[in-house]
């Protein structure tokens, strides 16, 4: 997971591309972009918004810690 394709998802879904079209534009599978979007927006996370965070920080709120040194991103 790249903070760059969390930002073009949301980017991509302001300009109303379905998640089919987002998915293959940017070489993801349609579930991936599908979960991004659901936990950006149980975040009220827009492009705007997370285009202002950092990525480390945005990183942490898209993937949680399961184990020391593994991260399962949503």
């Amino acid at each position: 997971m790249s903070s760059v394709d969390i930002r073009e998802v949301l980017k991509l879904q302001e300009r109303n591309m379905s998640l089919r079209q987002i998915a293959n534009r940017l070489g993801l599978h349609h579930t991936t972009v599908s979960r991004w979007l659901q936990r950006a927006k149980e975040l009220g996370l827009d492009f705007q918004t997370v285009s202002k965070i950092q990525d480390k920080q945005l990183h942490s709120l898209f993937c949680k810690v399961k184990e020391i040194g593994r991260a399962s991103c949503r």
